[in-house]
């Protein structure tokens, strides 16, 4: 859920020349009266009285010194003035970069509970600033171009998913933030990541924390985000609002030189095999792909190896099905398979011993044989866990 900011902001708030001035009335001192004790020109203190110059600490040391008022009392009164005087324009900013909220989803997003429903242009346009972290409508354009830069996203499916990409990025930035990880070490991923097969044998429930913790221990922090509709998609429980939510799998990205990101999008993994695909594909990015970009991953890595992907695809692929299924073993499985047929009893026998032996989720190797044409999709679905 987002966190509620409470803030008192009154309609007016008069300059703190106006109590100087009722204070000197009340001591029977002229403005020139105080501008002789103080030893200042008479100019400034009209300009202090007026709103026109603002009370330095030298200044409300004077006052103190002269009137016997604090000078924390005069440096707070004109703090609060300049703070009301910052807002009010801030205020006119907010409302001329009203038009952000038709460049992203914020109606779902408050859904979601990323932000607070709030009303009036300017104080959702607020909200939706504060969830992204920017001051401005243009900071926030120049922060996507960054992350589309860092994505290596083409400008049209900047455009076309821009709002929604941004936000669901986003998300993932903060929850990984929240994550506390060790310095990042590979070795140790590695190790975690291979240790992670037993993960498989149980549901995900019981599973994800504890890929999060170790994960965490290596360096790189763990986040699921639920997908947004895109702009085109009505809200509720319709076809079209769920396939708009899933057509990003994952992304992977650096917040900082020492801590990895892994984000995967719940709705787009249907299956326990969707999942530790994404979730192994991604890692390899991480391993095998440097610190200077980010990976965000549509269905496509789905697709098995050799698919006409970008060679750093099908790279993180060919990690992702080797390290649950070592090449070798597979090879051996396939060579007997090949002479079982698909489905059957004798197909589904052979499938769950070489998933035994292996120390996977059987689900997982029906996931690999149906992406490499060796089972027709969905015939072994019973050997899977949905998510």
């Amino acid at each position: 859920m987002s966190e509620k900011v409470y803030r008192y902001e009154p309609d007016v708030v008069s300059p703190p020349g106006v109590t100087l001035l009722e204070t000197i009335e009340a001591l029977g001192l002229s403005q020139s009266d105080l501008a002789e004790r103080m030893g200042r020109p008479v100019k400034t203190i009209n300009e202090i009285i007026s709103g026109k110059a603002a009370i330095t600490s030298d200044t409300a040391l004077q006052l103190e010194m002269v009137l016997g008022v604090p000078a924390s009392f005069w440096r707070n009164r004109e703090s609060h003035y300049r703070e009301f005087l910052a807002r009010d324009k801030e205020r006119s900013h907010l409302a001329s970069d009203a038009s952000l909220l038709k460049r992203v989803p914020e109606a779902a997003m408050v859904k979601a509970g990323w932000i607070e429903k709030a009303r009036g242009p300017v104080e959702r346009t607020r909200a939706v600033l504060r969830f992204f972290g920017v001051a401005s409508a243009q900071a926030w354009e120049q922060v996507s171009v960054s992350q589309a830069t860092l994505f290596g996203m083409p400008e049209a499916g900047l455009r076309a998913n821009h709002g929604n990409l941004t936000a669901w990025l986003r998300k993932g930035e903060v929850e990984g933030n929240r994550i506390e990880c060790s310095s990042f070490d590979s070795g140790l991923f590695r190790e975690t990541l291979r240790a992670t097969h037993e993960f498989t044998k149980e549901r995900p429930a019981t599973y994800t924390p504890k890929l999060q913790n170790a994960c965490a221990a290596a360096g790189v922090a763990v986040v699921l985000v639920p997908g947004l509709p895109l702009p085109d998609g009505k809200p509720g429980p319709s076809n079209k609002t769920k396939q708009t939510a899933r057509r990003v799998v994952g992304a992977t990205r650096w917040l900082g030189p020492n801590k990895g990101l892994i984000q995967l999008n719940p709705m787009g993994l249907q299956t326990e095999d969707d999942f530790w695909l994404a979730f192994l594909h991604q890692a390899g990015h991480l391993l095998l792909h440097g610190k200077r970009r980010g990976f965000l991953e549509g269905a496509s890595i789905f697709g098995g190896l050799g698919g006409g992907e970008a060679p750093e695809e099908d790279e993180a692929n060919r990690f992702a099905f080797n390290l649950f299924v070592p090449p070798i073993e597979y090879r051996q499985l396939i060579a007997g398979f090949g002479e079982v047929g698909e489905g059957g009893a004798v197909a589904e026998e052979a499938i769950l011993r070489f998933a035994e032996k292996i120390g996977v989720a059987p689900g997982i190797v029906v996931g690999r044989l149906e992406r490499e044409g060796r089972l027709s999709a969905g015939g072994m679905d019973g050997l899977k866990k949905r998510l």
